[in-house]
């Protein structure tokens, strides 16, 4: 069931990253931003890349970054926001993916050596074993 809500959480965020991409909602996104934090350049929403599995890393942590402009920016229209159970769980997504990134590139370097590959993945395995669950319990045991 708690992946089920991950699959839905994340599906939501997909939906409203693409509704920001193709709507005229996009110039307030940028306008909103600049007023509650004139002094920062304006970001925009990115999209999942199904063939990439950073993608979804990259689409909640974008998201969750700018949250409140979003939030904001949805107000009074018909866009599908996230409930606080799944701002929740795309917490947990992105907490869970964040080691799975910084371990991947780490082994990716040229300079990497083919014996560093299972101490990290020994590693990553520690790391996930000490993580709290946070409604994404069912996704860690996948991964």
């Amino acid at each position: 069931m708690a992946q089920r809500a991950v699959v839905d959480s994340v599906a939501v965020a997909k939906n409203l990253v693409v509704h920001f991409k193709k709507s005229a909602d996009t110039a307030e996104l940028r306008a909103i931003q600049k007023e509650l934090a004139p002094s920062v350049t304006s970001l925009m929403l990115l999209q999942d890349v199904q063939t990439r599995w950073n993608s979804t890393l990259t689409l909640v942590t974008r998201l969750a970054l700018l949250r409140n402009a979003v939030t904001f920016a949805s107000r009074g229209g018909s866009i599908n926001m996230p409930t606080l159970n799944q701002w929740r769980l795309l917490e947990g997504v992105k907490r869970l993916l964040e080691p799975f990134e910084t371990i991947t590139k780490d082994i990716s370097l040229r300079s990497s050596c083919a014996s560093l590959h299972i101490p990290a993945a020994t590693l990553l395995n520690k790391k996930l074993q000490k993580q709290a669950d946070d409604g994404v319990g069912s996704m860690k045991d996948a991964l």
